[in-house]
């Protein structure tokens, strides 16, 4: 399946299975943007296989940054540093500190904007 070359603001295959960026330890799910493996300029087809999804700091780092994207033997694909060494994932566990830092953060966001509101607009002071 072929798709054009823009932001990704709406689902579509690419964002359907890959969800969120796809450099290692990132888990960002807006702000998306389709990468092209072997660029479209080079040849490269817009097609499922040649395209990954990036939030746009990271694709901001591949396209400017020096950062590469390479595929292992068994066509998988990593992140290469400028330096060529690979960008590996972080451990699990920190991880698991960003995203539970960003449920607590949802929480607090949601709870601020419901004493705002069920308070005739203004702001609850505790």
């Amino acid at each position: 399946m072929a798709m054009s070359r823009c932001r990704l603001r709406k689902p579509n295959s690419c964002t359907s299975r890959d969800r969120v960026c796809t450099f290692p330890g990132c888990h960002h799910e807006r702000n998306l943007d389709a990468h092209h493996i072997e660029h479209w300029a080079d040849g490269g087809s817009t097609s499922l296989d040649n395209l990954l999804v990036l939030c746009s700091t990271h694709h901001r780092l591949v396209h400017e940054g020096g950062f590469n994207v390479a595929r292992d033997r068994d066509g998988h694909c990593y992140f290469v540093r400028p330096d060529g060494r690979p960008v590996e994932a972080p451990p699990s566990s920190a991880t698991e500190r960003v995203e539970e830092a960003r449920a607590q953060y949802r929480a607090v966001l949601h709870s601020a904007e419901y004493r705002f509101r069920g308070n005739g607009g203004v702001a609850a002071r505790k």
